[in-house]
């Protein structure tokens, strides 16, 4: 999913360093200016969180039904991400 939001950007000439930049950035320039779904801005800060819970909190779980959530919002965003780029012109 970040890497989708990373493609997007870069179709706008935007690049950021930080995983949080690159959300706030999707937020405006997406999700607030209508290119996109607001959704999707939701679905990316909500991965964000349980990947940061599945790589840095040992001592909690991420479960599988989460899991399964995000693959299936990640694969919708993908679908969205190529539908966008594909409008643009060469």
């Amino acid at each position: 999913m970040f890497y989708c939001a990373e493609a997007l950007l870069l179709s706008l000439g935007l690049s950021y360093s930080s995983h949080s930049a690159t959300l706030a950035a999707f937020g405006e320039h997406f999700a607030k200016m209508g290119r996109m779904d607001r959704k999707f801005h939701r679905y990316l800060i909500e991965a964000y969180r349980t990947r940061q819970v599945g790589d840095y909190e040992p001592t909690k779980k991420v479960s599988e039904a989460e899991g399964r959530r995000v693959i299936k919002r990640g694969q919708e965003l993908l679908a969205e991400s190529r539908q966008y780029l594909s409008r643009i012109p060469e």
